[in-house]
């Protein structure tokens, strides 16, 4: 398989993963809240994928990921697309520069993307809509531990995909 093609069947297979972590956050968890929150998927795939891609892939699936999320998530928004993008690239810098490429690396990596992007949400909330810290701190956390309790769940397929079609030394 050549190097274009091999490009082109790693960006077909992470958005079908990236379709079926939206679907799976938006159709299911949507119904069935965790801990009264429901969790944030895709930031979490941007993240995983920015950690075994690098920081350039990282980034332009991050960007395509935060377009579709700024589409559902509110009160967030357009914000949502710089969010995750940047959420890819310092993924892929954070495993490239300092963590590895490993399962750890991966989920802090993750982690660290929970907490920006709960963060992110929580600014307009408190800033213009006026509701309170407190409020906004218990959703904002409970939201981030469910989202982060995916992240363990997605490594597998997202290191799977790396391993089949992955473009070593392209970053």
């Amino acid at each position: 398989m050549s190097r274009r093609e091999r490009l082109h069947a790693l960006w077909a297979a992470y958005g079908l993963l990236f379709a079926a972590v939206f679907f799976l956050e938006r159709c299911v968890c949507n119904r069935f809240p965790l801990l009264g929150a429901v969790p944030l998927i895709a930031p979490v795939l941007c993240a995983l994928v920015g950690s075994l891609e690098g920081a350039w892939f990282g980034a332009a699936f991050g960007l395509a990921g935060g377009v579709l999320c700024a589409l559902v998530y509110r009160p967030v928004g357009a914000a949502m697309v710089w969010a995750v993008t940047a959420v890819g690239l310092a993924s892929g810098l954070t495993v490239n520069r300092a963590l590895g490429r490993t399962f750890l690396g991966c989920l802090l990596c993750a982690l660290g993307a929970v907490v920006w992007i709960e963060g992110v949400q929580a600014v307009p909330r408190l800033l213009f809509l006026h509701q309170e810290a407190a409020a906004v701190g218990r959703v904002a956390g409970a939201e981030a531990l469910c989202s982060a309790l995916f992240a363990p769940l997605l490594y597998p397929a997202a290191r799977a995909i790396h391993e089949r079609f992955g473009l070593e030394g392209d970053y």
